[in-house]
């Protein structure tokens, strides 16, 4: 069984501006496997489309928390979470993080 992998650093790609489907908010469900707060960076195992993913996004100031955390440094390995996030130009920046 494969496992795809979104990461935040993304190949450049030439292009100027972002289109609209690359600031589309995407959203996924999953387990969190690795909170590094230095970086502002969480890792989550998730399922979309029903296929495995491992998503590694960056978590910025208008990253919103909600649920059981109110900050990155709350979230835990293991923690069930919500992640939204958009694809800009060279990162998957989180919206939010809901940790249930």
């Amino acid at each position: 069984m494969g496992v795809a992998v979104v990461v935040g650093v993304l190949a450049l790609s030439g292009r100027g501006a972002l289109g609209a489907e690359e600031a589309r908010v995407q959203a996924a469900s999953g387990t969190v496997v690795a909170v590094t707060p230095a970086s502002k960076t969480i890792v989550v195992e998730a399922t979309l489309g029903g296929q495995p993913w491992i998503i590694g996004a960056e978590v910025t100031d208008q990253t919103k928390f909600e649920g059981k955390a109110k900050r990155l440094g709350d979230v835990k390995p293991r923690d069930k979470v919500t992640l939204r996030w958009v694809r800009e130009e060279h990162r998957l920046a989180v919206r939010s993080v809901t940790v249930r």
